[in-house]
């Protein structure tokens, strides 16, 4: 009897669990609406200021560092989103990983 209530209780935990799954994976991240219409209010005002002294030279040591372009460059327009991603290897002792 004991053994019963207890396989109907994990049953009962269980279904509760994948349903609050379900119902967060379903649910809305947000008011959109809102947080699009101030954040493009806040590019639309922010302007950057006019260059009044002329940049500094780069080094000329090239391979040197990673900021002289040499691996080119990525230019993002003004409201685009901006991705950065990362691909590692794993093996060895986090083999587990993946």
């Amino acid at each position: 009897m004991e053994k019963l209530i207890r396989r109907r209780s994990w049953r009962i935990v269980s279904a509760v669990l994948a349903l609050g799954l379900i119902a967060g994976a379903c649910g809305s991240d947000g008011d959109d609406s809102s947080s699009s219409s101030s954040s493009s209010a806040a590019t639309a005002t922010t302007a950057a200021p006019a260059a009044t002294t002329a940049a500094p030279a780069a080094a000329s040591s090239s391979g040197s560092s990673l900021g002289d372009g040499s691996l080119g460059t990525v230019e993002v327009g003004a409201g685009e989103d901006i991705q950065i991603r990362s691909l590692h290897a794993i093996s060895g002792d986090v083999a587990f990983l993946g």
